[in-house]
């Protein structure tokens, strides 16, 4: 309603921009990329040697947020692996929690769950895991990725449109080949040059 009376309409992304230009069409057009909180995220990248056997998900439970995909990641090949959420403030719905309990005590994968986690100690478990899994099936942008390319970590993400137009640096998977992404964490070949 409000953008109605609008003269101008920014979008975050040319992808977000290509909608808004089907929706609203007696306005101004500009799009720009949001930031990230590189303050924080260039005091963690100071610290050394933070890689850990740990994969980050930063997880909203919603229809277009996860996928089934998503538990296939819970494999052997990922034994004694850390898994992290990072869920903000909604937390596990209990019926998924009760699903990641039963199949990751299966594989022998750790779970840790981050609740309403500063932005400096999120770029920490970003900087600590080997990947940050990405499966949103939509986004606007899709910060998480950059975010965590910027400290270092390389990113696993369902193709989405949007996110090719920052960077090549994120590695894109789907139900084929999700497990040769996950042996390639393991052996250290996921590595994208100049992340």
């Amino acid at each position: 309603f409000a953008s109605k009376f609008a003269t101008a309409i920014l979008s975050i992304s040319k992808t977000s921009e290509k909608y808004a230009k089907k929706y609203y069409k007696n306005h101004h057009h500009f799009n720009f990329v949001g930031p990230i909180d590189s303050f924080a995220a260039d005091e963690i990248i100071k610290e050394k040697n933070l890689k850990q056997n740990e994969i980050t998900f930063l997880a909203r439970f919603n229809s277009h947020k996860m996928d089934d995909i998503f538990y296939k990641l819970f494999d052997k090949e990922l034994a004694n692996y850390t898994f992290k959420f990072i869920v903000g403030s909604g937390g596990i719905p209990k019926d998924i929690k009760k699903k990641i309990d039963k199949i990751s005590k299966k594989h022998n994968i750790k779970i840790k769950i981050f609740s309403k986690i500063s932005e400096k100690d999120k770029f920490r478990e970003l900087a600590k895991s080997k990947c940050l899994f990405f499966f949103s099936q939509f986004e606007g942008l899709g910060i998480p990725p950059y975010e965590a390319l910027y400290v270092g970590t390389n990113c696993i993400s369902l193709e989405l449109e949007v996110l090719k137009e920052i960077t090549d640096k994120i590695i894109f998977t789907n139900n084929k080949n999700l497990i040769n992404s996950i042996k390639s964490i393991k052996d250290n070949s996921l590595v994208k040059d100049d992340i």
